[in-house]
């Protein structure tokens, strides 16, 4: 007879499980291998698609090179993603000890609501349909037809805003 374990799953467990399951879900594509994302100044988008029917929408993950990124947070940055999170997907550059990126993909209209996330963000001009940049969270937010990306790097580390506002245009040009 089996009895119900009433354990918590360990934090260990916890990465081993995810480490698994996005091994299992990987493609070339989603790690970067054989692939040509669109550089953050030029070129035509590549096929953007995530890589999982419950994914929809355009991979965040293909929308910026590594040497992007990169050249953005002053560093060799890890990538990890695309990642379904607060209903739309999502990844991550992690520069060890620095910066990181996060670039996060929603689909509908909804989900641009600059005012309320972003109170003190300003409108900025030429990427997408409508844009925000908020120097204070150093985030650039849009939306290009149905599709909303955002691009955020965290304060902690200090980022130029004109080069956080020239990859989300790059982005948007991309989409």
């Amino acid at each position: 007879m089996f009895t119900r374990s009433t354990r918590k799953p360990t934090l260990a467990g916890l990465i081993i499980t995810v480490a698994i399951a996005t091994a299992a879900c990987s493609t070339p594509a989603a790690a970067g291998q054989g692939t040509a994302p669109v550089p953050a100044a030029t070129g035509a988008a590549p096929q953007a698609s995530t890589p999982s029917g419950d994914l929809a929408g355009p991979n965040p993950c293909l929308l910026v090179t590594d040497a992007a990124a990169a050249s953005l947070l002053g560093g060799t940055p890890v990538r990890t993603g695309p990642k379904a999170e607060a209903r739309g997907v999502s990844c991550v550059w992690d520069v060890t000890g620095g910066a990181n990126l996060l670039v996060s993909v929603w689909q509908g209209k909804q989900f641009y609501a600059p005012d309320y996330t972003n109170p003190k963000a300003t409108s900025l001009s030429g990427v997408g349909d409508k844009a925000f940049s908020d120097p204070l969270t150093q985030t650039v937010g849009f939306i290009k037809g149905s599709t909303v990306v955002q691009v955020y790097v965290p304060a902690l580390t200090t980022v130029p805003m004109a080069s956080i506002e020239q990859l989300a245009r790059a982005i948007a040009d991309a989409l």
